[in-house]
């Protein structure tokens, strides 16, 4: 029998959301393996797009998110 990994997206967030057993079950831009600190700290919007493919509005979905649950 196949197992799937079950996903949940947070209510606040389209593109944000928790896949089980993908990146210890950190927080991921949904359909990746790309945690929102990673897109923060790898450096402009445009860069993040070229070179992973996501949108504007996920990468700023990933600011927010970063805004709003950061120590």
């Amino acid at each position: 029998m196949e197992e799937s990994n079950k996903t949940r997206n947070f209510i606040d967030y389209k593109y944000i959301g928790v896949t089980d057993g993908v990146c210890g079950n950190r927080p991921i831009v949904l359909g990746t393996r790309i945690e929102p600190r990673q897109v923060i700290k790898y450096g402009k919007p445009e860069e993040v797009i070229e070179d992973f493919g996501l949108t504007m509005e996920q990468i700023e979905e990933c600011y927010w998110f970063n805004f709003r649950n950061n120590d």
